[in-house]
């Protein structure tokens, strides 16, 4: 059995099934607290999905001792003065002088404003741009005034919802077909209650990953939708390997004759290790990437990171347990129905 940081669980005595209760009340907790948010407040949207400004600023070839860093912390005080604050910030690629391109929403002093109100904050906040972004830029270059303005650039841009609904439709219609191709090829694997309980766990997993983000009130743009796919796709396998564990341990002699519970207690033991392993390496990728990232790189970081805590969790406690609920449910049902037809068959013969 694997290591975990030098320790085994091989002498554990797992008892998660028995405690089934205490950790479908802490998911539900989680997804209720989400969904009271959500009807409060509701999701953080962004501007893929609420539309809004593309800011570029460029200073030139002549300012190349000019920061990066300097030039965003100027345009940010424009752009605050007016009610405005920046969504995503990035560098434009330049090889001699620094420029920048900021999205935000079209929300002046935390009010979602109009076109024609937005028009109007716009071209103040590009008129003040070219006089304070020159008056930065001039401190690093002896050129005069009006050369100064001529290599500084502003340009605005207005940007519609890019990922509207029917994005968002397409990305439900593909989780939805996903879950059926998941549930398909995890019931001809291994059985249909295994499927079931792995699509379950598929949907808790995406239902406490949008709770967190609305908990927390990370924005929601279109690389949340990747994420959700990307969860998806990566949160099935600890379930899949607990599976496969499944069914090794019930040919086994040792349990070939265990309670549902017996058997998938032991399971969750032999791939506990294995879980946690995969999971910790994977998170130490994504949240490096989360710290040291750009903003556009974070809003893929984090969801990715709710999901996979989510997964590993649900992997070890809401899948296993839903499958030995399940089947105990199915083994006391033909049990029912064994002594239902015994009992018919006696009364038939007394009557003969």
């Amino acid at each position: 059995m694997a290591k975990l940081f030098g320790f085994t669980f091989k002498n554990w005595d797992c008892h998660i099934v028995e405690k089934k209760n205490i950790w479908f009340s802490i998911s539900l907790g989680i997804i209720l607290v989400g969904l009271i948010l959500f009807f409060i407040f509701g999701f953080n949207v962004g501007i893929d999905f609420s539309g809004g400004t593309i800011l570029n600023v460029t200073t030139g070839s002549l300012y190349t001792d000019a920061s990066y860093d300097g030039l965003v912390a100027e345009v940010n005080k424009v752009l605050n003065a007016n009610g405005v604050n920046a969504e995503i910030t990035q560098k434009l690629s330049s090889d001699s002088a620094p420029g920048v391109s900021i999205r935000y929403q079209n929300v002046v002093n935390g009010k979602d404003a109009t076109e024609d109100q937005m028009f109007e904050v716009n071209n103040k906040i590009k008129a003040e741009l070219e006089t304070k972004v020159g008056e930065y830029v001039k401190g690093y270059s002896n050129a005069s005034a009006n050369v100064v303005m001529e290599n500084v650039s502003v340009n605005m841009s207005n940007v519609g919802a890019t990922a509207s609904s029917e994005l968002l439709l397409k990305a439900f219609l593909s989780i939805a077909v996903a879950a059926a191709l998941i549930l398909v090829y995890v019931a001809i694997r291994f059985e249909i209650l295994s499927g079931v309980a792995a699509v379950i766990a598929l949907i808790h997993d995406l239902l406490v990953m949008s709770a967190f983000m609305i908990i927390f009130r990370i924005q929601i743009n279109s690389s949340f939708v990747a994420a959700l796919i990307t969860i998806l796709g990566y949160s099935i396998n600890n379930t899949i390997v607990l599976f496969d564990r499944v069914r090794e341990n019930e040919k086994g002699y040792l349990l070939r004759d265990a309670s549902p519970t017996v058997l998938i207690n032991t399971s969750v033991k032999d791939t506990l290790t294995r879980s946690i392993n995969t999971t910790i390496t994977t998170l130490i990728t994504i949240v490096l990437l989360a710290i040291f990232g750009l903003s556009q790189m974070r809003e893929f970081a984090m969801p990715i990171i709710f999901g996979l805590l989510a997964g590993a969790y649900s992997s070890v406690f809401v899948a296993p347990c839903l499958w030995a609920w399940m089947k105990e449910k199915s083994l006391a049902n033909k049990s029912a129905k064994k002594r239902t037809y015994k009992n018919l068959l006696e009364k038939e013969t007394k009557s003969k």
